[in-house]
């Protein structure tokens, strides 16, 4: 997900890319240049990066730079079969169709402690992550996740809105997610 951000970054692709790419740390591209597809990268680096990205185009544009990259990930044959299969086995609700995010998260994230999910219903429901590393979150970070979220939700036809709770240096965050009327 780094690498398709970086890619998007330099391809013009995300508002003032240059600019947000200018302010990573000059290893974190390196790293992320270098390394495989499946390979884990640091987070505190990442995340440091998600802050001033955030920081420089506002909350609700960096949300969107990645609500619109998960609309690109979910016409990916992969993921569209993955979105169509969940349908069909869990149903169309926000609640069903949020099963999916911890594994998501779990797969895509490295030692970022419990990620899990409780619905209140079949239009809500909130992940929780607990025991992270707390160099390891921030809010831009956790803007990067709803944003996704939103867009997976899109996806699946669940227009959605991601309510981030985080207290800057906390170990813990919620993402509720809710249907929108």
């Amino acid at each position: 997900m780094v690498k398709d951000l970086l890619a998007s970054l330099r391809a013009g692709k995300v508002p003032r890319g240059a600019e947000i790419l200018g302010l990573a740390e000059p290893d974190l591209v390196r790293r992320v240049d270098e390394a495989t597809r499946l390979e884990w990268l640091p987070s505190p680096p990442i995340a440091r990066l998600a802050d001033k990205a955030r920081a420089l185009l506002g909350g609700p544009r960096w949300r969107a730079v990645h609500r619109e990259a998960a609309d690109e990930l979910a016409e990916r044959a992969l993921f569209r079969a993955v979105t169509r299969g969940m349908r069909v086995v869990f149903g169309a609700t926000l609640a069903t169709q949020c099963r999916i995010i911890p594994l998501v998260l779990n797969q895509a994230h490295r030692n970022y402690g419990t990620i899990d999910l409780t619905t209140s219903g079949p239009r809500a429901a909130t992940v929780r992550i607990r025991g992270c590393p707390p160099e390891g979150l921030s809010q831009g970070l956790l803007d990067v996740f709803a944003g996704t979220v939103e867009g997976l939700l899109a996806a699946a036809s669940i227009r959605s809105v991601v309510d981030v709770d985080y207290v800057v240096g906390s170990s813990e965050a919620a993402l509720a997610v809710r249907e929108e009327a």
